[in-house]
């Protein structure tokens, strides 16, 4: 069993993520594998993202895959379904959330969305706002 992490965002890094919400009705490691392919990054499974869930008092956690970068920061792709089948409540319509820091080469990239908008494996991609994060975050 892996060690569990909880992750928490400042204001300031909240307002400078490119947070993008995935839908996809492929398994999370095929998403991963085509994301490392059509993107040239390096997702690994990690450690589950540890959701504070404020309304059932509870923490859940979420399948996530990562890609560290320097500074200790790292790209996530989060599957947006715990073990107990509960989503992130201002999510509900993504599959996956994929959250690219500032930092990330990504981040600069104007035609990512596009990438994976043209992607045969993605449905529908969209660019979210990632202050909503504060509301879920312990």
């Amino acid at each position: 069993m892996s060690a569990q992490k909880k992750f928490t965002l400042s204001a300031q890094e909240q307002d400078s993520l490119l947070l993008l919400g995935i839908i996809s009705d492929e398994k999370e490691y095929k998403i991963c594998w085509h994301l490392n392919k059509i993107l040239g990054v390096q997702l690994k499974k990690s450690s589950d993202f540890q959701w504070m869930n404020k309304q059932m008092q509870s923490s859940q956690a979420f399948p996530c895959y990562r890609d560290h970068i320097a500074n200790g920061k790292s790209i996530h792709l989060i599957r947006n379904l715990s073990a107990e089948h509960i989503q992130i409540y201002s999510f509900q319509l993504f599959d996956y959330l994929f959250v690219i820091p500032p930092e990330h080469k990504l981040f600069q990239n104007s035609d990512v969305i596009t990438q994976l908008r043209n992607s045969n494996l993605i449905r529908g991609v969209y660019q979210l706002d990632a202050s909503t994060l504060i509301e879920w975050l312990g």
